[in-house]
């Protein structure tokens, strides 16, 4: 079995996000068992903290008042006692900086948001790999995943090419 017709990917483009704003990715895990989302960070040229608020929500449906804070996927900055683990700082210079969430999906609630808000003006992306499908995706129909993901649905620039 080839384990990546086992496997989808859902994309939020690098985009420049202003200082205290929040940056979501929403995305339907219907049918798969994990994920793995990677957050990837800018350099910054200041001092502040690299993000502010680096959490996961989850809901049985995809209303915005529906999705509740998953505590241990929630992070803040160090001291923070209401976050469950320390957000890493990125480089002032340099690459930036990479976080990386493995998610056993068959505990948690069908739709997940990531929300990620920078201490400073940054450069934010996001790349969540859904795995261990119940059901392959042999078809370029199957593999196509933005209507199914409204995270990916807005996402301009992307796309996947399959080769049958």
């Amino acid at each position: 079995m080839n384990e990546l017709t086992l496997s989808s990917s859902v994309v939020q483009p690098p985009a420049s996000v202003a200082s205290t704003a929040t940056t979501t990715m929403t995305f339907d895990t219907l049918g798969f068992d994990f994920a793995l989302v990677n957050v990837l960070l800018g350099t910054f040229t200041t001092t502040d903290p690299t993000l502010t608020t680096l959490k996961f929500t989850e809901s049985d449906d995809t209303v915005l008042t529906n999705f509740a804070a998953i505590t241990a996927l929630t992070g803040g900055t160090a001291g923070n006692t209401s976050s469950n683990f320390v957000i890493p700082i990125a480089a002032v210079t340099g690459l930036g900086g990479a976080i990386q969430f493995q998610i056993d999906l068959r505990k948690r609630k069908r739709y997940l948001k990531l929300n990620a808000t920078p201490g400073t003006t940054q450069v934010i992306a996001a790349i969540c790999e859904l795995g261990r499908a119940e059901q392959a995706s042999i078809t370029a129909a199957q593999k196509s995943l933005p209507l199914n993901n409204p995270g990916a649905s807005a996402a301009v620039g992307c796309m996947t090419v399959v080769q049958i």
